[in-house]
């Protein structure tokens, strides 16, 4: 009696297919927003030998936050676009074990994202608040006001991108996880010495995540990666993420590190003190 099932199963042939053409298929390039990728110019600074964290100032026009990534060196650098020097803040009260990310809020505060691996197993990580200083006032400590300490629902993650985003605080994993990254968030109100992250959304990236960027509007959320950055729209819900509308513009660099909106574009700074600017259209957000 027949089974209807073949008899003979036919041989498969695997095909490698290149990591860009499914990039490419993943995040398709708009045909018409072929622009350049420029390096707009170098962080002057002698003591920021790796920039991880970009943050643009919503206070003082043209000033760029930056930081290093390490322990040994707390300051806050403020800089031009073009990576020229302002000013060195030291910054005070608490021990930073491995400070991957910058971000800035409405209120006019810097958050100080402590929240890399370093090759320990942090059971917690944290997040830092202090009031952005004057870039032009004279030289003081920044000293830290407020202190999240987050952990994982599961396994402890590492992440070099966060942002925050109307009285929510997010995380997002470095490594990609068969193509996409998990993205965490917490509620700034929350209190107490241990505070759980929530899975917020999962999203496809073509590369590791270093750092992330959220306009001023809400609107676009960018994050860079080791292939180049991808923009995504999210209009203010962050858990309505798709990677079919992100914008992605290859741009293989392993030493990029951190990212802002600055308006023209998104300014990224890399660990060799280079200062890029990624001037698509959906790049153009403040």
């Amino acid at each position: 009696m027949s089974t209807g099932l073949p008899t003979r199963v036919p041989s498969l042939r695997l095909v490698a297919v290149p990591l860009t053409a499914v990039i490419a298929w993943m995040f398709p390039l708009d045909a018409a927003a072929q622009s350049p990728v420029t390096q707009v110019g170098t962080i002057a600074h002698f003591a920021i030998t790796e920039s991880s964290g970009l943050a643009a100032s919503r206070t003082f026009a043209d000033v760029i936050w930056t930081h290093n990534d390490s322990s040994s060196n707390p300051f806050l650098f403020a800089m031009r676009p073009n990576g020229t020097h302002l000013r060195a803040f030291p910054v005070s009260g608490a021990h930073l074990v491995d400070w991957e990310d910058l971000a800035i809020g409405a209120s006019g505060n810097l958050y100080l994202a402590d929240i890399g691996a370093n090759g320990m197993a942090r059971s917690h990580v944290a997040i830092h608040r202090v009031r952005e200083p004057n870039p032009f006032g004279r030289v003081r400590n920044v000293r830290i006001e407020r202190t999240w300490l987050v952990r994982f629902p599961g396994a402890r993650e590492d992440c070099e991108g966060f942002f925050v985003l109307r009285g929510f605080g997010y995380l997002v994993t470095k490594e990609n996880f068969r193509g996409s990254v998990t993205i965490y968030g917490f509620p700034l109100s929350a209190r107490g010495r241990s505070i759980p992250l929530h899975r917020i959304a999962t999203v496809d990236v073509p590369g590791d995540v270093t750092s992330t960027a959220i306009s001023v509007d809400a609107t676009r959320l960018a994050l860079l990666t080791d292939e180049g950055p991808v923009v995504y729209t999210i209009n203010g819900n962050v858990a309505g993420i798709r990677s079919s509308i992100g914008h992605y513009r290859p741009f293989v660099n392993t030493f990029m590190e951190g990212a802002t909106f600055v308006g023209k574009g998104l300014l990224v700074s890399a660990e060799t003190r280079g200062l890029w600017l990624f001037t698509d259209p959906p790049f153009q957000a403040r």
